[in-house]
């Protein structure tokens, strides 16, 4: 017969979960704070105006915005700018994101 938990297990194991979740998400804006102060000069979008203007990491930088944003954009912003980093330096490829 299967072992069963009671609530306050299942309640347990779910705190330390969310727990993990949250230390996991402050990690990634973390790398992405660090990316964006090591190079605030990388493009990571443009505006929806006429002229395409580009929005470059440091316009990011602003604790309130990056808090508020959601991980999947978090994660989406360190590729971009990983991505560019790559293309820049190719050669250097492996050192850049150990």
């Amino acid at each position: 017969m299967a072992n069963r938990k009671s609530a306050q297990d299942l309640r347990k194991d779910y705190q330390e979960l969310l727990d993990k979740t949250i230390a996991f998400e402050i990690r990634i804006r973390n790398r992405l704070k660090e990316l964006i102060k090591n190079y605030p000069d990388v493009p990571v979008a443009r505006k929806a105006d006429a002229d395409r203007t580009i929005i470059k990491a440091n316009s990011l930088n602003n604790d309130y915005y990056l808090n508020g944003m959601s991980i999947h954009i978090t994660l989406q912003y360190i590729e971009i700018i990983e991505t560019y980093l790559a293309k820049q330096h190719p050669h250097q490829q492996g050192k850049l994101f150990k």
